[in-house]
């Protein structure tokens, strides 16, 4: 094995270099796109309806909140 790395090491470097890119490339495109599809629901208008908040009056008057803040 030590002679064969020693024989072919510009090759084997060579080789470990453009499959090493080939891995870099890779994620960088599927990022890319897994970025511009999560980007895109962002986006999209119909993706969501809005949701209204109301605040319940009578069930704030009935909270016992006296003894929560220390003095």
């Amino acid at each position: 094995m030590e002679n064969f790395f020693r024989k072919h090491i510009e090759g084997f470097l060579t080789g470990f270099a453009v499959v090493l890119l080939g891995v870099v490339v890779f994620c960088f495109v599927w990022g890319m796109v897994y970025l511009s599809r999560s980007l895109d629901s962002v986006f999209d208008v119909n993706a969501s309806v809005a949701s209204t908040t109301s605040f319940n009056l009578s069930g704030a008057k009935a909270l016992n909140l006296r003894g929560l803040v220390p003095k």
